[in-house]
């Protein structure tokens, strides 16, 4: 998630969470340059948070039946306006013709995730297998962290 600091009536600082990303490997998150204006400090880019999908809860966890497990908590993310690269073509004004909605995030830290602690709900994207455009075949990587992280 992506979050962006403002202040409330009360002159507190509070969080947002307006976008998304997603993990590319453990120092970088791919979003939307949309998602970020570094002319307006409410509209840049300010936290990201992994490995959560219940805002309401730290660690998150499931069942209910007695047999609860969870996750570990949450990865937060401080982002700074250099930690921002906006693809240089984008362009609001010409988003429907032309793209380059791209911004990535460098994280100051590298995030953890299940290759690293079992119990984290991280994994970077994977990007499709099979044949790649200079002939080549894309495969798996090898190893099998459900075996590692799963047995009951």
């Amino acid at each position: 998630m992506i979050g962006y600091h403002r202040k409330d009536k009360k002159g507190k600082q509070v969080t947002r969470y307006a976008c998304g990303g997603t993990l590319i490997n453990r120092r970088y998150v791919v979003t939307a340059a949309h998602c970020h204006d570094d002319k307006r400090p409410t509209k840049s880019i300010a936290e990201v948070v992994i490995g959560d999908y219940d805002l309401s809860t730290n660690p998150d966890c499931e069942g209910g039946d007695g047999s609860q497990s969870c996750w570990k908590p949450v990865q937060r993310f401080s982002v700074f306006l250099p930690d921002v690269k906006v693809h240089e073509k984008w362009d609001p004004l010409k988003v429907v013709n032309e793209g380059y909605d791209i911004a990535l995030i460098r994280l100051p830290r590298a995030a953890y995730t299940m290759n690293e602690v079992c119990e984290v709900s991280v994994l970077p994207i994977c990007l499709p297998w099979g044949r790649l455009p200079n002939g080549e075949t894309a495969k798996m990587p090898q190893g099998n962290f459900r075996e590692k992280c799963f047995l009951f």
